[in-house]
């Protein structure tokens, strides 16, 4: 018997149905080509609007930000009716009142790494007749200084200072009628990376006596502050946000055109003491801080939050602006 395995004869038009497909299953070079140039188009395509999106996304959680910044100084004057709001404790304030550190950053400066830091501590201080509070963050009786820079004999600030994770802040006693030598008393800063911050003192002149508070929970954390040594340490985080330095908030609140607080790259913005260079412009003109599609975002007293073309805040190029926005005088 034969067991030999016996051949089966396909037919040829099954033959070449079977080849014709095989040949078929495979892309030729050219429709690989053009599968990928319409895939490069449509990305082409989407990608502005996809940029445009997150762009508007940014601007909006910035403008949140800073809406709650203006919320948390009407809570802070509601909790503190015999007290004076201070421009230079505006920070610290509001972190009494429950807005924190992850409220005090623009998204968009976070990103492109021009947000600072500011410190979540008050400064309480009395003596002849005067009682009063400046955060430890660059304001108006507030200079950030580089680390071992010395005692200033003024307005002697480093700028860019406070965006070191190492610095010095120097404090000019009595908001309103201090003489304005930013040396009554000096901290030494160092970031932690972890929210929080560790203050030292380096001097003190001043006869006024001195606590230290947190300003996220109003505690005492280092109580009656001498010259050098004491150590504590505070809340403190990123910030991509400036308050008005040039007028008291008392009579920022009576001007619902006036500016509270805006995009800025450091904590206080105040015409007749910045420095036009800070600014950064690019080829244009258009300061650095101007993140929002060459916008900037600002707080008004009114707690409008609206994002303005950069002239209109220029108080170098447009001094008019000064009178306009700035000067609740």
């Amino acid at each position: 018997m034969n067991n030999a395995p016996r051949s089966i004869q396909v037919p040829s038009a099954i033959r070449s149905r079977i080849t014709a497909s095989r040949f078929r299953r495979a892309f030729t070079l050219v429709e690989l080509l053009v599968v990928i140039g319409i895939i490069a188009l449509l990305i082409s395509i989407l990608l502005p609007s996809l940029n445009k999106a997150r762009a508007q996304a940014v601007s909006v959680k910035c403008k949140s930000n800073l809406r709650q910044l203006g919320v948390g100084a009407r809570l802070w004057q509601a909790d503190h009716i015999k007290q004076r709001f201070e421009m230079g404790a505006y920070f610290g304030n509001v972190a009494s009142v429950g807005i924190g550190p992850e409220i005090w950053v623009c998204p968009q400066a976070e990103q492109d790494g021009s947000a600072f830091n500011v410190v979540g501590a008050t400064l309480h201080g009395k003596g002849g007749g005067f009682d009063y509070r400046v955060g430890l963050s660059p304001g108006p009786n507030a200079i950030a200084r580089n680390s071992g820079a010395g005692t200033p004999s003024g307005y002697q600030p480093n700028p860019g200072a406070e965006l070191k994770d190492n610095f010095e802040i120097w404090i000019d006693d009595r908001p309103g009628s201090g003489d304005k030598d930013y040396n009554d008393i000096g901290f030494s800063v160092k970031v932690n990376g972890d929210g929080t911050v560790t203050v030292t003192t380096i001097a003190k002149s001043a006869g006024d006596t001195f606590d230290l508070e947190n300003s996220a929970t109003g505690e005492t954390v280092l109580a009656n502050v001498g010259a050098g040594g004491s150590t504590t340490v505070v809340p403190g985080g990123k910030s991509g946000y400036a308050v008005n330095g040039l007028s008291d908030y008392a009579k920022l609140i009576l001007r619902s055109d006036k500016i509270i607080a805006m995009d800025y790259y450091s904590g206080v913005v105040k015409p007749g003491s910045d420095l036009e260079a800070d600014w950064k412009r690019d080829g244009q003109g258009v300061p650095q801080f101007a993140r929002h599609n060459r916008h900037v975002n600002v707080l008004f007293q009114d707690a409008s939050v609206r994002e303005v073309d950069w002239r209109e805040i220029d108080f170098f190029r447009y001094p008019n602006v000064i009178t306009k926005s700035y000067d609740a005088q």
